[in-house]
């Protein structure tokens, strides 16, 4: 990918879009979504770590229910976060992809499965893979309380806190086998699912597994990129237990393993490149094992009213082959992540006007890290690992939230938490370790005004932080870009204070949601270039906390149902950041998303098929940061704009049998969401079955 390719001006693809918009809205051509979907009573979450309606939340809360398996996407990012208010995806590799929350990414966005994090002690603060370890099957929802949510999660919660919820097994439920198989043409793509249900008064269990086999990918206008293809496999199971006297635990049970994935960006030669960074970049492999238990008894005490005790381990294997470009040397690593959680969150309503939250979180995470290095077919010898073996990241943290409802229609809330954490970075032969024991004390205030006609103005100001972890204090070697990091172990938590005014309203059949945001981020930890080369030519990088950034824009959700066979969800999100980085300078932030957007038109007919039809869109991005311009991954010119169209069409063959097909990317655009490895795919057909058996 040497040269630039032809720019499309920004204001042609901003009316494109809306050109495509109001086609969209007057086509009787739509897709897949179940009639007359409850379009209001939305539980979050995320949120208040108990379930609670999303209208009671002060934070920015957004959710989104696949409309059907046939939406499920092999990596979880790839479909079900886009297009939500204040959320971007980018994707390196096929096989991985993150959600950028308010232009922010990676462990500056905090990430949950089930209410058990996600983000480990050697967590990226750039794009990363880890979120597309966590199983497809079995998904219930997504959610992203979108803002600093450090007083109720603690670290890494700064942009906002994304949350993947497993489906819970239904109780009286007959012994039910279902499953599913799908194909994409555009890279081959084979997807299988299935899996078995069962429950009776007390007990159920669900049990769901996957298959991904996905070959190269074909982009717009017919170019396949090579290497691109790869291989997942899961399991995600879970089980209820009813208790006496009601209340229930569950137990949660994930698995999923990649093989071996290309890393695209550094096999294919990116912008400005002639040659590729690597001949050989693998994540290979990398495997993700989860183990949690969740008591939520009833609870009627002095002192609380609700109830939630949970505690997981969580083993994440980053394991990889890499050789630069030109080089003998082929070098092999083993990267380990042991994190265990235990939480306990309590609430108690004290009167109509008062509730409260409160808890209290513990965390250890320990890092096992090796590497070696051949010379064509010699024996491997060991070298300097990744990250300082036998690391550990801890934590203990108490938090309160608290609710007061001075007048009908007026909510205030108040939360708080005191962290303290303990880095331990271990000796290495050439580092003596260090030991750090950062603690933050983090606030948050909201307010909820009704304000008649069914609006309510929401406002909300919070702090939160980001601990450097083991990845930040102690990594060594090759990153993208054509650079190689040296470690730094004198490095400080980050800072950010969120505040965001938005007004929402509720109707009858529709909802609508307009926020405005603004990030102040302090003390950000940067990438610094030494000044030197590695002998292959790499750029030598350290990090500092040096940066200090400013981020602000505007986030527009719209659901409505049209009619009774008719339904309409629309987003919008524009982001506009500033860095500082540390100079004198400013210049514009990084890989921060251009206005984008999402508009999907659910119908169904009386007739056997339902239909549905889905623009998403972004304007170009020529805002660039220095790190941008000289990232292979991103056109120092800028990212173009685009708009894709995706059809589904759904029929169901009896009461166990349902069909699926579809078209992706009709107009077969060739298109790059700003900051990713690779372009999007190009023009395919989709097609589905699945069954549900007695």
């Amino acid at each position: 990918m040497t040269g630039n390719r032809r720019r499309r001006h920004a204001s042609g693809v901003r009316w494109l879009a809306l050109a495509g918009l109001c086609a969209a809205a007057a086509s009787p051509v739509a897709a897949k979504s179940a009639p007359a979907a409850p379009v209001l009573e939305v539980v979050a979450v995320t949120a208040q770590r108990l379930a609670s309606p999303a209208r009671s939340a002060s934070v920015a809360v957004s959710r989104r229910v696949p409309a059907a398996a046939s939406e499920t996407a092999p990596v979880l990012p790839s479909d079900l976060f886009r297009g939500m208010p204040g959320t971007f995806v980018q994707q390196t590799t096929p096989g991985q992809g993150i959600p950028i929350v308010r232009g922010l990414k990676g462990s500056q966005v905090l990430h949950l499965v089930d209410g058990f994090r996600l983000n480990n002690a050697f967590y990226r603060s750039s794009p990363n893979q880890y979120l597309g370890l966590v199983p497809t099957a079995g998904i219930a929802s997504v959610e992203v309380a979108r803002g600093a949510v450090a007083t109720l999660y603690g670290s890494d919660a700064m942009g906002g806190a994304v949350q993947v919820v497993t489906r819970p097994p239904a109780f009286d439920r007959p012994l039910t086998a279902f499953g599913r198989a799908a194909w994409v043409s555009s890279d081959n793509g084979r997807q299988g699912t299935g899996g078995v249900a069962w429950g009776d008064g007390d007990n159920a269990v669900e049990l769901a597994a996957q298959w991904v086999d996905i070959d190269d990918r074909e982009t717009g206008g017919g170019e396949t990129v090579v290497p691109s293809g790869y291989e997942s496999r899961g399991i995600n199971l879970m089980t209820r237990h009813r208790l006496a006297g009601d209340g229930e635990w569950r137990l949660l049970a994930q698995h999923l393993e990649q093989p071996s994935t290309p890393r695209v960006d550094e096999l294919v030669p990116g912008y400005g490149q002639d040659d590729p960074s690597s001949s050989l970049f693998e994540f290979s492999p990398n495997v993700r094992s989860f183990l949690g238990l969740v008591l939520e008894p009833a609870v009627d005490r002095p002192w609380a009213d609700q109830a939630r005790l949970q505690v997981g381990w969580q083993r994440i294997d980053d394991d990889r082959k890499t050789r630069d470009f030109g080089s003998p040397l082929t070098f092999t690593e083993q990267n380990r992540s042991d994190l265990y959680s235990a939480s306990l969150v309590l609430a108690k309503r004290w009167s109509g006007a008062h509730r409260t939250r409160y808890g209290m979180d513990l965390t250890h995470d320990r890092v096992h890290s090796a590497r070696q290095v051949a010379a064509g077919d010699r024996e491997p010898a060991v070298v300097g690992a990744r990250f300082p073996d036998g690391s550990t990241l801890s934590s203990g943290a108490l938090f309160l939230t608290h609710a007061w409802t001075p007048a009908p229609g007026t909510s205030i809330e108040l939360g708080g938490r005191y962290s303290r954490y303990r880095v331990e970075l271990a000796a290495t032969a050439v580092d003596p370790g260090a030991r750090l024991e950062p603690d933050d004390l983090s606030l948050q205030l909201g307010l909820r005004q009704e304000l008649g006609g069914g609006f309510a103005l929401l406002a909300n100001v919070a702090e939160g932080f980001r601990v450097p972890n083991i990845f930040d204090l102690g990594t060594l070697g090759p990153r993208p870009g054509n650079r190689f990091n040296v470690a730094n172990s004198g490095l400080g938590p980050e800072t950010v204070l969120s505040s965001d005014i938005g007004l929402r309203w509720e109707g009858g059949a529709a909802r609508a949601e307009l926020v405005f945001f603004r990030l102040d981020y302090e003390n950000r930890i940067t990438s610094v270039e030494t000044g030197e080369l590695t002998p292959t030519g790499r750029i030598v990088v350290t990090s500092e906390n040096i940066g200090r950034s400013r981020l602000h824009g505007a986030e527009l959700g719209l659901r409505a149902q049209l009619s009774p066979r008719l339904a309409l969800d629309a987003t919008a999100n524009w982001t506009r950041g500033e860095d500082r980085p540390g100079d004198g300078t400013t210049v514009p932030g990084d890989r921060i998303p251009p206005l984008n957007g999402r508009l999907a038109l659910a119908w169904d007919p009386a007739g056997p098929w339902r239909g549905r039809a889905v623009l998403q869109f972004a304007a170009e991005q020529d805002r660039l940061s220095p790190r941008d311009v000289s990232d292979p991954r991103i056109d120092p010119n800028g990212t173009d704009g685009w708009a894709a169209w995706h059809l589904r069409a759904e029929r169901d063959l009896g009461e166990r049998w349902t069909v699926t097909v579809g078209l992706d990317n009709v107009l077969d655009t060739r298109y790059r969401e700003h900051g990713s490895g690779l372009d999007a795919p190009g023009r395919g057909l989709a097609l589905a079955v699945e069954a549900a058996l007695p």
